[in-house]
């Protein structure tokens, strides 16, 4: 496991192929996603964030889907995924992405 220091912002289009290969390595034979569903992911509007080294290397990708307004909203996970190369984290590696979300504005 290798431990580096983070950056979690929007994920980005030009992402969408590091997402799939890492798909296709943390979910083989179990129908990971296509460049084409994260794409129309992206196009939907819902909230997508990366998780990249400093180099800007995307090690991570969560999707959330958000529904009605604050502060009564209601968010669902659709997708995450880590590099296993940078995995291991347990469940205190959800948090940044928790917090992300909860200090961006909810959407109309």
């Amino acid at each position: 496991m290798t431990t580096v220091a983070i950056r979690i912002s929007a994920l980005r289009k030009a992402d969408l192929p590091r997402c799939v290969e890492l798909e296709r390595t943390l979910f083989p034979g179990e129908d990971p996603w296509s460049l084409a569903v994260f794409a129309s992911e992206l196009r939907a509007g819902h909230h997508y964030f990366g998780a990249y080294t400093p180099e800007g290397l995307l090690i991570g990708y969560a999707g959330l889907s958000v529904a009605g307004r604050s502060p009564d909203h209601e968010t669902s996970v659709h997708t995450i995924g880590v590099d296993p190369d940078h995995a291991g984290g347990g469940p205190a590696s959800a948090e940044p992405l928790l917090d992300t979300h909860a200090s961006s504005p909810a959407r109309p």
